[in-house]
């Protein structure tokens, strides 16, 4: 025997219920401290009955974490940052909707908004979760690699220098950021300038722009 259930609306469908559907609302979250969001979500809540999945509505969801408040002091209503979450293959760009705070406390609760839905989102419900607040886009080049080298000019300019053939070259770099070991520099469409691709030369004696390396 087939019956059917008709759905009250329309949207995506998940199999996950858990009961933290009607515990854990914007509406009821939103205005929680980190103690009272840890306490409430330390409690099992109580699966609803004959519940075999539910419908979600809408593409914008959110996401609560409860942080030091030194941390919480970089978050700003309204800043765009990037969640990566242990168990979803790709970051997911989000918004932060409130940071809450007791008086006295050095914990905060941070909750972050997005709208961007996917299969990943709906059927995990407490995950681990990185907040980047700030990426690098460029060439990674050790930083055992660059080197100071004063021009013809009499200033100074950092670079590396790469393998041509049997040749070596130097290229000059920008970094924009340092890491513990490595800097971040511009890609630059540019001769002098090192490109992706090139065989950066990590270790070498008496190395200069043109020499002939065995």
């Amino acid at each position: 025997q087939v019956s059917e259930i008709r759905s009250g609306s329309s949207g995506y469908f998940t199999e996950v219920v858990d009961g933290y559907e009607n515990v854990l609302s914007y509406d009821e979250i939103s205005g929680m401290n980190a103690e009272e969001f840890e306490s409430i979500i330390s409690r099992e809540p109580r699966e609803p009955e004959n519940a075999f999945g539910k419908i979600v509505k809408g593409f914008q969801w959110y996401f609560a974490m409860p942080i030091s408040s030194e941390e919480a002091d970089q978050l700003s209503l309204g800043r765009t940052v990037t969640l990566r979450f242990n168990q979803i293959a790709q970051d997911i760009s989000a918004v932060v909707a409130a940071v809450n705070t007791a008086e006295g406390s050095d914990r905060s609760l941070v909750i972050f908004k997005s709208s961007h839905i996917a299969n990943d989102i709906l059927v995990n419900r407490r995950l681990g979760a990185e907040v980047i607040l700030k990426s690098h886009t460029g060439l990674k080049v050790p930083t055992n690699a660059v080197h100071l080298i004063t021009n013809s000019n009499g200033t100074k300019q950092l670079g590396v220098y790469i393998l041509t053939g049997s040749t070596s070259r130097f290229k000059e770099i920008n970094p924009i950021y340092q890491g513990e070991n490595y800097y971040i520099v511009v890609q630059e469409n540019s001769d002098k300038a090192l490109v992706a691709g090139d065989s950066v030369i990590v270790r070498g004696l008496n190395l200069a722009d043109g020499k002939a390396l065995k």
